[in-house]
């Protein structure tokens, strides 16, 4: 498998940068890579290792649509205890969602196609 530069570094920087018990948010493909390069846990991740993965994978997709209300979101990331999430091209191509306009998300890194947002009010 390719992975970008971009997506790598986004990787990279939560590696270097939070520890293991922050939650990232992704699309599957990233969420198999966050836990197999730096040990971090995902939300959705190897389908097996992914407690009700279909319920998680539905609710992901539903996540990063444009329609999804801001309540729903904000549920879903205090549910799973989402201290990260992750937007490059692949959660993009689930949906319209735009993070900048979410307030209770704080960019934290810029890598070309990847921004990394933490979620307000978590450390």
């Amino acid at each position: 498998m390719f992975w970008s530069a971009d997506l790598l570094a986004g990787v990279e920087w939560l590696g270097e940068n939070t520890s293991w018990e922050e939650t990232v948010l992704a699309e599957l493909e990233t969420g198999n890579l966050v836990p197999a390069r730096i040990g971090h846990r995902v939300v959705l991740g190897h389908w097996m290792e992914t407690v009700d993965y279909e319920g998680k994978r539905e609710a992901v997709a539903r996540f990063y649509e444009a329609e999804t209300p801001d309540g729903e979101r904000l549920a879903l990331l205090g549910e799973w205890g989402v201290g990260y999430v992750f937007h490059g091209p692949g959660e993009r191509a689930m949906g319209g969602f735009d993070p900048q306009a979410a307030p209770y998300l704080e960019p934290v890194l810029r890598r070309g196609e990847v921004t990394l947002y933490r979620v307000e009010g978590r450390p």
